[in-house]
């Protein structure tokens, strides 16, 4: 097991799209810092009533997170669409005859290079917009939040690191996408339909499918993890452990259809009913879980007093 993830980590190391992918990954930062300056542009040609209706930016990943999750998406999908596209596969399973075991053993290269990456990733994104806007991340806008919230500030520094953790789940799921589809083109359309397309489309839908499908969307689900509660189109639907259940169920579902899609050439069945099992365990926890934003409101009776003047 130990020489075969060995194998694969030098593989890694020696494909080099693998480091032009990681060093595209730096687009997500220069997108929130136009987006700030942007804001900013705006922010000051305002009166202060006017600023108020200003929406906070939150931790500053804003339109940079999806592509990042993209970029960390494509690397695992080429992780394997590259050997069926070089031929390198008949030599990897020449080598490896498990089949699910030279897709699994991809994992830890992958989950190492994403975890650290990732990080990377949200810090930069978030001190690059604070940076941009400056002293004007103190300024108070709707909602009562700040523009820009500080790492300091409730719930910031736990969304950014929760955001960085997801990056090798969305690694994963570009695997699993990548062992399914077996093209490197199909794969990477896949994935911008599961990570830019579909999240686009459900904040489009009337209310309340909105809330309920956007709640559920990859780049929705850190916040309402790190701090219970989503922004914009997200409205607050799933507690913590539902957000996070519904997060691990992308990558168990992606891994277990490409498991299976390899399983199928090989000729066993293994991987469905394991992938199966855990993607219905997920998905009760998902449906049992009571949501966040479900709150109850006990009456209670309001007593007053009615003061009468009488005459002496």
């Amino acid at each position: 097991m130990w020489h075969v993830i060995a194998s694969e980590w030098l593989k890694f190391r020696s494909l080099r799209s693998n480091l032009y992918l990681l060093a595209s990954s730096l687009i997500s930062i220069l997108l929130c810092v136009g987006v700030a300056y942007l804001v900013s542009r705006g922010f000051d040609g305002q009166s202060a009533e006017d600023r108020l209706r200003f929406t906070s930016l939150g931790a500053g990943l804003g339109t940079g997170l999806p592509v990042a999750y993209f970029i960390v998406g494509a690397l695992g999908a080429l992780s394997i669409t590259h050997e069926h596209a070089s031929g390198q596969i008949r030599t990897s399973l020449t080598v490896v005859s498990k089949r699910q075991l030279l897709l699994f053993a991809k994992v830890p290269a992958l989950a190492l290079i994403t975890l650290v990456a990732g990080q990377i990733l949200v810090f930069g994104m978030h001190f690059a917009t604070q940076a941009v806007l400056g002293d004007r991340a103190e300024q108070v806008v709707g909602g009562g939040r700040a523009l820009g919230p500080s790492l300091g500030d409730p719930g910031v520094a736990a969304e950014l690191l929760t955001a960085g953790a997801i990056m090798p789940l969305i690694a994963m799921v570009g695997l699993g996408v990548g062992a399914l589809i077996r093209s490197t083109a199909g794969s990477l359309v896949t994935l911008v339909m599961i990570l830019l397309v579909l999240p686009i489309v459900s904040g489009a839908l009337p209310t309340p499918w909105r809330s309920r499908i956007s709640s559920v969307m990859i780049e929705s689900l850190p916040t309402q993890i790190a701090s219970g509660e989503g922004t914009g189109v997200f409205a607050l639907l799933l507690s913590p452990l539902a957000a996070a259940a519904a997060l691990i169920a992308y990558p168990v579902v992606a891994l277990t259809a490409g498991a299976v899609a390899t399983a199928v050439r090989g000729r066993r069945i293994r991987p469905l009913v394991v992938g199966g099992l855990i993607t219905a365990l997920l998905a009760t926890v998902i449906a049992i879980s009571p949501g966040a934003g479900a709150g109850s409101l006990a009456w209670q009776p309001h007593h007053s007093s009615v003061e009468v003047p009488v005459a002496t």
